[in-house]
């Protein structure tokens, strides 16, 4: 965890994936928590072997405070 600023081990984890080719935008806008260091994401299927654009932030628990958001690069969905 940042430590810094408002960040803390609560806030929840968005993560946003962009495929290019067919235009398909999956958001999960609870991916986790900062202090569990690991994200789950449900993509549809026909993604596998799919590459994908990543973004992410995190959100305050209430909702009331957002981080900027982070390029993540390209992942492959397996």
């Amino acid at each position: 965890n940042s430590a810094q600023g408002d960040a803390k081990t609560t806030d929840k984890l968005v993560i946003v994936l962009y495929e290019e080719t067919t235009k398909t935008v999956v958001q999960s806008l609870d991916a986790g928590m900062r202090n569990q260091g690991t994200a789950n994401v449900v993509v549809p299927a026909f993604l596998t072997g799919r590459s994908v654009h990543v973004w992410a932030t995190f959100v305050a628990s209430n909702d009331k405070l957002y981080a900027t958001s982070q390029y993540l690069g390209t992942v492959v969905i397996a």
